[in-house]
């Protein structure tokens, strides 16, 4: 590669929180630095002053895309927008993430290559065929696709009807430095953040509030976990629109003392390394972050293998598929991480190195610039 390449990332979303996305544009930018290019980075809303300062650091040229704002995103105000910016900014590869993106033929034919990362599980709708026919003729200038996990690799090919060798698996990556075990503040961290001050254990879900992610399923599981551990707690850490229902759902089941639901601006990586277990029931997930993340915080994990979540752990070795997703089989499953500690251990040793081994954020950054450079390669 000679010269300095630019890649331009157009994201759709509002970069609040330390989520997988956010946090891989520095590692990103200093390992494309490190190939000789440089990076900016396009969002839908202002980044917020500590994020701001991490890109500084990294050296990304960052801002808001003009023309659209985070409340009401319209699909054609949108590409307009990505293109606008792409053709003032003349960047060697155009990389967009999440929305809708219809800018690749426009970008083509400047020059510009275009690199799309899909990150969700997609359902059928009515007329899915034409959908799909619709979605590649938008899309089949796009040079390569990422897919956050197999699954979404399968769901890409399908659904813009492309071939496998235009599409590539990067699955989500963790920083392993911010999200660790941290066995030396743990007490510290149980009083000021829970106020636990003994050894219960501690179970907790960093999820939106909504149906999809399930936390009344574990709400429901309290009063039969409390039978046989009544020391234990369940936390739930995240805003949502299910909020008011699981508090309501807390008190008809006289759980209260036993469930905290804390919906503001949490540090999960500290809530991590408070708690005991690790949980995500939802109903269909891309490759979630907040699961891989717990790993990396040493938890073991209770995971409902839906969509790429079946891609997290090994089920019986770095963690616990929840086969019976039902209250009944939820409560069976926490009541074994609860009351066995010698499992908690092994899960954790094994989900660790999993995570060192495939979902270290470094490696992520590597292999996305693989991506970039395979694209400029064949440009």
């Amino acid at each position: 590669m000679s010269g300095t390449k630019h890649v331009a990332h157009f994201v759709m979303m509002n970069p609040n929180k330390r989520g997988p996305v956010e946090l891989l544009f520095p590692v990103l930018a200093r390992e494309w630095a490190s190939r000789g290019g440089r990076t900016s980075c396009w969002f839908s809303a202002a980044p917020p002053a500590w994020y701001a300062e991490m890109l500084d650091e990294a050296g990304v040229e960052h801002g808001v895309i003009e023309g659209v704002t985070d409340e009401v995103i319209d699909k054609d105000a949108w590409n307009a927008a990505v293109e606008r910016a792409a053709l003032r900014l003349r960047p060697d590869v155009v990389h967009v993430h999440h929305g809708w993106h219809g800018s690749a033929a426009t970008l083509e034919q400047h020059g510009i290559g275009t690199v799309q990362t899909e990150h969700s599980g997609r359902f059928p709708q009515r007329l899915e065929l034409l959908r799909r026919v619709v979605r590649h003729r938008g899309q089949r200038s796009v040079r390569r696709f990422i897919a956050v996990a197999d699954f979404i690799n399968v769901q890409t090919q399908r659904d813009f009807m492309v071939p496998a060798s235009k599409v590539v698996t990067v699955h989500n990556g963790v920083d392993t430095e911010h999200f660790r075990p941290r066995p030396d503040d743990r007490a510290r961290l149980r009083h000021d953040l829970l106020g636990i001050d003994d050894d219960r254990p501690v179970i907790v879900q960093a999820a939106f509030l909504d149906a999809r992610k399930r936390q009344a399923m574990l709400v429901g599981a309290m009063p039969a976990v409390l039978e046989v551990e009544p020391r234990a707690h369940l936390v739930l850490a995240g805003g949502g629109t299910d909020e008011t229902m699981l508090r309501e759902l807390v008190h008809s089941l006289g759980v209260g003392d036993h469930v905290s639901l804390l919906t503001g601006d949490n540090d999960v990586a500290a809530l991590y390394a408070a708690a005991d277990v690790a949980t995500l029931v939802s109903t269909h997930e891309g490759l979630p972050g907040s699961a891989i993340e717990a790993l990396s915080c040493g938890l073991p994990l209770l995971i409902a293998p839906n969509g790429g979540s079946v891609e997290v752990i090994e089920d019986e070795v770095s963690g616990l598929f929840l086969h019976d997703e039902t209250v009944e089989g939820t409560t069976a499953a926490l009541t074994r991480l609860v009351t066995d500690q010698a499992l908690r251990e092994r899960l954790s040793a094994a989900g660790l190195q999993r995570v060192r081994e495939l979902f270290d954020i470094r490696v992520t950054a590597r292999r996305t610039a693989d991506v970039h450079d395979d694209v400029l390669a064949a440009g």
